[in-house]
């Protein structure tokens, strides 16, 4: 009879690995499934404030999991939270693939990201809640960086920070906001929340030098952002300033804009035209009433015109890690803008002519470093970071930093896992061709030019019907891996999944950089193979 109940688990174990659902770990007492792709389960048992014991949706399966990012440091009131609002209900669990080992753990334990929809009745609709974040929001939890991505993890410092202020839940006790620190991921880390950060669009060589203990990066620094501001933390990659060690360690310190009503004043003292005295009177001005838009600063004397305007793209009454710092007049489609509004956007002549001819057959630009491989075309890597911030490529464009501005509706799980996969027809094997949906005569057309397609105009057909499929470069900044296993059949999965989440955390700064992750986990061959194909940005 055992040998019977054995063959019997064995058997249902096969069969929930071939649905792909969920793989399996076991320990010596209880059997535990890992999950492995975003599940439904019923929420059987809040075993600590962010641990949990649940059911797999249509299942008899249970599974351990813990919510990343986040530990409520075992307090009776997170355990009495999580309690109320989702005990015998039914979640979503996406589990995180990305981050570092949690010593809190084994691995009978996944760590995921819940959400549940509740019932609005005042909205008369639906708020769906990401657990992870409201324990944060509720001071009921601090920030842990194990197994959180880059994306979600700003949202978390931004919630922290306001429970911080209002001393909620952990945040009330004065020691814990004052004694307990934590260092994740190398960044210098109270409580899971940076202290201060410097802007980089704003502050000094010294005052940048200062903050990434003077690596001798804010020279350059400064340099770099004379000719174009940075949109994001990110694009310090491309300024080749810190490699990338050093931007995994800085990352945290940094910021493109400063929050006018948190600022403290030597964070208010890196603006532009700002000194010590003009700071004391901000944050005074403030602590009166706190600023509703960035104007109130000019209009109530805190700054001049002039040091308003220069400052104006890199303030916000609000958090954000992301800003728009071209001209709205001047940002055009690179995929319908004529030759002289491209020019307006920084081309040169030949270059604008160049992308007006190029756009033909059907096919559009899905990023802007394919310009570089037009024929007849040369422009810097340099070059094409000042003029970034002008061109747009549509609904195609979609730079890696852009995971992080999801806001606070949680659709970012849905976006998460929508994710256009585009195949690269200059190295699509023919089965990729056709699960694309081309006709044999097409594949044929597409494989006695594969290689040799620099441009849309080398495509030798119209491909309008499988555009949003099909690219010509693909950016190693935002594939997804099976963008990166359609650039070459000795690519393992595993690897190209390590692609995937090392640049959801920050992006590649160079080919050179990415020759030399490649080389690193000896792809020498592979990354010669692939190396005409692929671009930055």
């Amino acid at each position: 009879m055992m040998e019977i109940m054995k063959k019997v688990k064995l058997l249902m174990i096969a069969v929930l690995f071939l649905l792909g659902t969920v793989s399996v770990s076991t320990n010596a007492s209880t059997q535990y499934v890992h999950i492995v792709s975003p599940v439904y389960a019923r929420v059987q048992q809040v075993i600590d404030g962010d641990a949990l014991r649940v059911q797999i949706s249509g299942t008899n399966s249970t599974a351990l999991v813990w919510l990343a990012g986040v530990n409520t440091v075992g307090r009776r009131d997170a355990q009495d939270y999580m309690t109320g609002a989702i005990l015998g209900r039914t979640v979503e669990l996406v589990p995180s693939l990305a981050g570092l080992p949690d010593d809190r753990f084994d691995d009978r334990w996944t760590p995921v990201y819940m959400t549940y929809s509740h019932w609005n009745p005042a909205r008369r609709a639906y708020d769906r809640i990401l657990y992870n974040r409201a324990l944060v929001q509720r001071g009921l939890a601090y920030i842990d960086p194990s197994y959180i991505y880059h994306f979600l993890w700003f949202n978390l410092v931004n919630d922290a920070n306001r429970a911080r202020s209002a001393q909620l839940g952990i945040w009330a006790d004065e020691g814990f906001r004052t004694s307990r620190t934590w260092v994740g991921r190398g960044h210098r880390i109270r409580g899971g929340v940076w202290d201060e950060r410097v802007n980089i669009n704003t502050a000094s060589a010294g005052q940048i030098n200062t903050f990434l203990e003077n690596t001798g990066a804010g020279t350059a620094i400064v340099r770099f952002r004379n000719h174009a501001p940075f949109q994001h933390v990110g694009e310090v990659k491309f300024a080749d300033v810190l490699d990338r060690e050093e931007f995994d360690y800085f990352w945290g310190a940094m910021k493109v804009s400063t929050n006018i009503n948190t600022a403290s004043r030597e964070e208010l003292m890196q603006l532009f035209g700002v000194n010590a005295t003009q700071a004391n009177n901000i944050i005074r001005e403030r602590e009166r009433a706190w600023f509703s838009d960035i104007y109130q600063l000019r209009d109530r004397n805190l700054m001049s015109s002039s040091v308003f305007e220069e400052n104006r793209p890199f303030i916000s009454v609000g958090d954000r890690e992301r800003i728009i710092a071209a001209d709205p007049d001047i940002i055009v489609n690179l995929n319908t803008a004529s030759a002289s509004d491209l020019q307006r956007a920084g081309l040169t002549s030949a270059q604008a002519n160049a992308v007006v001819d190029a756009r033909a057959n059907g096919y559009t630009f899905k990023s802007l470093g394919e310009i570089q491989a037009l024929p007849r075309v040369s422009i810097a890597d340099r070059r094409l970071h000042e003029i970034a911030d002008n061109i747009r490529v549509g609904d195609y464009w979609l730079d890696w930093w852009n995971w992080g501005n999801w806001g606070d509706d949680n659709n970012w799980i849905d976006d998460w896992h929508q994710r256009t996969v585009r195949i690269n027809i200059n190295t699509a094997t023919r089965e990729e061709l056709w699960r694309v949906g081309f006709s044999e005569p097409q594949v044929n057309h597409l494989l006695g030019r594969r290689g040799r397609m620099n441009s849309p105009r080398d495509i030798p057909f119209n491909v309008a019907e499988f555009d949003h499929a099909i690219t010509l470069f693909t950016n190693v900044n935002t594939a997804t891996a099976e963008e990166w296993m359609s650039l070459s059949t000795g690519m393992s999965h595993s690897f190209a999944s390590t692609l995937e989440q090392e640049t959801e955390f920050q992006p590649f700064g160079s080919i050179r950089e990415v020759q030399d992750f490649f080389y690193d986990n000896d792809y020498h061959n592979v990354f010669r193979q692939i190396r005409s194909f692929i671009v930055l940005r």
